[in-house]
């Protein structure tokens, strides 16, 4: 892992890693060029005072201060670190889809914490694709929403029966499943257009270009007082020397902490982490219990079967194994279609499957790029090349890194031994889903609500127990992504 771009102005601190420093543009980042504020304040020394410092710029960042700045927050009051250029992490190298998933969520998450936080979160996945769909349109806010449906395409027997039994085991649990429809036998090739499927689930799902939506909050709460400095990773955080210290006039001394940066050290009373994969980075209790991984997609430019009056009108994923599995969404902007897929697939070498673990994001893997396309023109244009001399096929592919809990939740809360620093992060690939009720979550917490009354799983709370039983037990085997 490389050294920062911002590189330790001391021995001490020159020994901390960083997000690399010189990352591939996604197909997202590559349209947004012309963003004011993609390098704001990139050489301007931090302020030494912020009642709030949040750290990182993606989504979960953007929607915890928007919502501080809801719950009554001064936006001069709070400032944003980001290590890279803004939301240069996760959320702007995600494949573009806002797809709850019903079916696998269920099962993966039975598994590990059994049936009834299983049924709370795949209705929280539900929740949060309703409200932060609403939110966009609610904003007008331009990032080529596509609200549609998604089609959950079996491929083989296997799939077949593991989304009948899913399925079956939802309404035993008494879980609404009254928006999935499925599709068997010739209907599933007709609704989906691929030919050779054995049937295709259907539920609400919509695309959305990501860098763009964090893109509008950022510059929103921007205007409202909001400074925020890129290119600038917090190296360190250590608790400030014993003082009088009172960063607001209405709230008695508390602990503080000083957040370390080559620009300077800001002195702060709340520090909330939405670094996803990077959190183990500065809160060494979670080195362990987050593995960053290389997730990875691509852009194609469709041939005319796909384009104009024909282009696809749901997302989708398409299922051959647990570990073997596509996804695709089509903008509703240029037309392109964006590919996804599981990181670990069984059709790849062993030296791709080796390089999944990491936090390298400089470049993508032409080998998982290739076995996409191919996937994407078997389903769809029965095995023909697209013609690259005309300007169709691979157009680009790119890189970002997941942040995977060993219990497949996220994190999210006050941190336990750290009186005044908090968590939102560790989203597993399935941030668009989580993120928007996670960072209103959290933004209340440092407010004093309670984790319960936020309505989240229980399962979602960052706790001493849960902690100390994530580290007692292994990783479950979960070759769900």
């Amino acid at each position: 892992m490389a050294a920062t771009l911002d590189s330790p102005s001391t021995p001490e601190l020159a020994s901390l890693a960083a997000p690399m420093d010189n990352p591939c543009l996604s197909k997202w980042q590559r349209s947004t060029r012309a963003c004011q504020l993609l390098n704001v304040n990139r050489n301007v020394p931090v302020r030494s005072k912020s009642e709030y410092v949040v750290l990182g710029s993606g989504l979960s960042g953007a929607l915890t201060v928007f919502n501080l700045l809801e719950n009554g927050v001064k936006g001069s009051d709070v400032l944003i670190l980001e290590a890279r250029e803004l939301a240069g992490g996760a959320t702007s190298r995600n494949a573009g889809h806002i797809r709850p998933d019903p079916l696998r969520s269920f099962t993966r998450q039975a598994a590990i914490h059994g049936v009834e936080q299983a049924v709370r979160i795949i209705e929280s996945e539900r929740q949060v694709f309703e409200k932060l769909t609403d939110f966009i349109e609610k904003y007008k806010i331009p990032c080529d929403l596509d609200k549609t449906t998604t089609l959950d395409v079996c491929m083989t027997p296997f799939f077949v029966d593991y989304n009948a039994s899913a399925l079956k085991r939802l309404k035993q649990a008494k879980a609404d499943t009254s928006d999935i429809r499925v599709h068997e036998g010739p209907t599933a090739e007709t609704a989906s257009r691929i030919s050779g499927a054995l049937a295709a689930y259907e539920w609400p799902a919509a695309s959305v270009h990501p860098a763009l939506l964090t893109h509008w909050i950022l510059q929103s709460v921007v205007s409202k007082g909001v400074t925020i400095y890129t290119h600038c990773p917090a190296l360190k955080i250590k608790e400030s020397p014993k003082t009088s210290l009172v960063l607001s006039p209405v709230e008695p001394a508390t602990t503080t902490w000083d957040v370390q940066t080559r620009r300077g050290t800001i002195t702060t009373s709340k520090v909330i982490h939405c670094t996803n994969a990077y959190a183990g980075l500065l809160l060494p209790e979670l080195l362990p219990l987050i593995t960053p991984k290389t997730a990875q997609a691509q852009s194609v430019v469709p041939p005319p079967a796909l384009s104009g009056d024909r282009k696809l009108h749901q997302t989708y994923r398409i299922n051959y194994a647990l570990l073997h599995g596509y996804s695709l969404i089509q903008s509703p902007g240029d037309g392109s279609i964006v590919l996804g897929g599981s990181l670990v697939n069984p059709t790849l070498s062993q030296k791709s499957l080796d390089s999944i673990i990491g936090m390298d994001d400089r470049s993508a893997n032409m080998e998982v790029a290739r076995d996409r396309v191919l996937n994407f023109q078997k389903c769809f244009l029965s095995g023909a090349s697209m013609n690259n001399i005309l300007g169709q096929g691979l157009e680009h592919s790119w890189c970002g890194i997941i942040g995977e809990t060993t219990d497949f939740v996220p994190f999210v809360g006050g941190l336990p031994g750290r009186e005044g620093q908090f968590i939102c992060a560790g989203f597993n690939g399935f941030g668009m889903v989580n993120i928007l009720t996670c960072a209103e979550a959290v933004a209340k917490i440092t407010k004093g609500m309670s984790f319960r009354d936020t309505l989240l799983p229980d399962c979602f709370e960052i706790t001493g127990e849960r902690l100390a039983r994530m580290n007692k037990s292994k990783a479950p085997n979960r070759p769900y992504l």
